[in-house]
């Protein structure tokens, strides 16, 4: 089965800016922002992402700012979509705001599929980045063998303050899953989908992202 990672586009004739969502806000510091009542359609008292001046509105919403780190923020329609494949995954409802103006259907994804230990460390490739005092960083392929030893590597690096990450993925012939999140790949987490999923996304125009296969 071919798996894609799922990335925002970056094409600014789509988005308008990138991020699209540079800061976030939390209800109690919204008063002269948003009335009462759209406040308590927010659940769990998830951020309020301020969108920017040029950012336009998509599926998949690029966001920096507290509550969205390492998280993806969706519209309904990308939601319904992902909902229909996606396990261990929450969607928080969430609003976004730009200028006077409110957006309600959109939600925070906190996918808790977590596969990195399932893909084939075999064929997979891993380096180490290590940090060198006046001499600057420096990359050096690694091999690990099975997810134990990613996970001394893992601790071993922290204690030199280098960093472990997965280069080249790749997964067994007897992988299935749709929707799932792999840890240490390039930017940290890296969301991936099926190509089933990926054809679902695609045929209902969701914009705002980019597939790459992996």
């Amino acid at each position: 089965m071919t798996y894609y990672r799922l990335e925002h586009s970056l094409d600014l004739n789509i988005i308008g800016d990138y991020p699209q969502v540079q800061s976030s806000i939390y209800p109690s510091d919204l008063n002269d922002i948003i009335n009462h009542s759209e406040i308590q359609r927010i659940e769990n008292l998830s951020p309020i992402g301020v969108l920017s001046k040029k950012a336009k509105l998509t599926d998949l919403v690029s966001a920096v700012g507290k509550g969205y780190s390492l998280k993806l923020l969706v519209s309904n329609n990308l939601k319904i979509i992902l909902e229909k494949y996606a396990i261990k995954s929450e969607f928080i409802s969430t609003m976004l705001t730009q200028g006077k103006k409110n957006f309600n259907d959109y939600f925070i994804i906190d996918c808790n599929n977590d596969r990195t230990k399932n893909i084939d460390f075999s064929k997979s490739k891993f380096s180490v980045n290590t940090r060198r005092i006046r001499i600057g960083n420096s990359t050096q392929e690694i091999s690990i063998g099975s997810y134990h030893e990613l996970e001394q590597a893992i601790e071993e690096a922290k204690k030199h303050r280098n960093r472990i990450t997965i280069d080249v993925l790749a997964f067994p012939d007897n992988f299935e899953d749709h929707f799932f999140i792999i840890r240490k790949v390039k930017g940290g987490i890296g969301y991936y989908v099926s190509e089933e999923l990926k054809s679902a996304i695609e045929t209902s125009r969701c914009t705002g992202i980019k597939f790459t296969e992996v």
